[in-house]
């Protein structure tokens, strides 16, 4: 009888991330996704799409495209982006989408989720550039001796070029579980 009541407990603590309406906490990241300091975080290396396709990439996954609020948190990013490509050609010199833009006013950075300015930057030095038409922005690669990678700042890039998502659900926003990737 006792084991039926903790087996019956363990079901009761677990229905609520198996039941087909229901929200996972944040503690349990999605299969794939990397975890740090209360977000989960999802490269999609198999997928190369435009800025506008990258939000939506990443909400057809229950998540947003990146905010990096922190220092802390870009410093993970890049050095996850690292672990993932160290022995790897692939993805080298390649970038990936972030969720920050000037599409609304040039040289005025913003987060797409709030259109709050951004407030910690990981520009690389000399950018945001100038040129032209880039007002969405990146993470880039860039190769080293040895094969591998070191992903060195944020860069800004033309919205319709092709480029990976890093999407991100974070601690205020909640997991369903119908769909996860």
């Amino acid at each position: 009888m006792k084991e039926y009541y903790i087996i019956l407990m363990l079901l009761v603590a677990t229905d609520r991330c198996t039941c087909q309406d229901c929200e996972c906490p944040l503690q349990q990241c999605p299969d794939g996704w990397t975890t740090f300091r209360g977000s989960c975080y999802y490269v999609s290396d198999n997928v190369s799409v435009d800025w506008t396709e990258a939000v939506h990439h990443c909400e057809l996954h229950h998540g947003r495209l990146v905010t990096i609020e922190t220092k802390e948190e870009d410093s993970f990013i890049r050095s996850h982006l690292e672990r993932l490509y160290r022995q790897s050609n692939q993805h080298v010199g390649e970038e990936f989408w972030l969720g920050a833009n000037d599409q609304m006013v040039e040289g005025v950075w913003t987060w797409y989720t709030n259109d709050q300015p951004l407030e910690y930057t990981g520009w690389y030095p000399g950018q945001p550039g100038s040129e032209g038409d880039e007002d969405c922005a990146v993470i880039a690669s860039r190769p080293e001796a040895g094969g591998s990678q070191k992903f060195n700042g944020w860069h800004d890039a033309q919205c319709a070029a092709q480029h990976h998502p890093v999407c991100e659900i974070s601690h205020d926003d909640s997991l369903p579980i119908v769909g996860r990737k």
